[in-house]
C-alpha cells in the first residue's frame, strides 16, 4: 500500500505541477494531504507543495511583468498618438472621468473596440502590424493606468 501511496502522490505532484497555481483546485490539496496519515508523509507532502507554489509564481511573474511592458511599449507607440492629449475626442490616459461611459461596458466590449474599431478609433488603432494580443495588452496597459 505505500508503494501505491507513493506512486500516486508522484502522479497528483506531475499533474499540479504542469498547472498554474491559480488553478490548483482547493479541494484537490485537501484530498492530497488526506492520503497521507503519517507525520513523514505530510511534512513530504508540505514540502513537495511549497516548491510546487514556488515554481509557478517565479514563472508567472516573469510573463506578467512582460506583457505589462509589451503593453506599454505599444501604448507609447500606437495609442499615445491620440490618448495621450484626446485627440478627436478620445479619452485620456489615465484621466478616468473621460473613460467613465467606456468602463460601464466591460473589458469585453472595450476589447473588441480595439480589436475592430469604432466610431473615430481605427481597429489596433491605426496599427495594422500589431498582433491581438499586443493589442489587448496596450488595452491592459490603459485599463491598469485608471486604477
Amino acid at each position: 500500500m505505500a508503494t501505491f501511496r507513493c506512486g500516486a502522490a508522484h502522479c497528483l505532484l506531475s499533474l499540479l505541477a504542469s498547472l498554474p497555481y491559480k488553478w490548483i483546485p482547493v479541494k484537490l490539496i485537501r484530498q492530497f494531504f488526506a492520503e497521507f496519515q503519517t507525520l513523514r508523509g505530510v511534512v513530504l507532502a508540505s514540502c513537495a507543495l511549497f516548491l510546487l507554489f514556488l515554481g509557478n509564481g517565479s514563472a508567472v511573474a516573469p510573463a506578467a511583468q512582460a506583457a505589462v511592458a509589451d503593453g506599454r511599449i505599444v501604448y507609447v507607440q500606437t495609442c499615445a498618438a491620440c490618448h495621450a492629449n484626446g485627440v478627436a475626442g478620445a479619452p485620456r490616459f489615465g484621466v478616468r472621468e473621460e473613460w467613465a461611459t467606456r468602463l460601464p461596458l466591460g473589458r469585453a466590449k472595450l476589447a473588441l473596440t480595439v480589436l475592430k474599431g469604432e466610431g473615430g478609433m481605427p481597429p489596433k488603432g491605426g496599427n495594422a502590424s500589431l498582433s491581438d494580443a499586443q493589442a489587448l495588452a496596450a488595452l491592459d496597459y490603459i485599463l491598469d493606468g485608471l486604477r
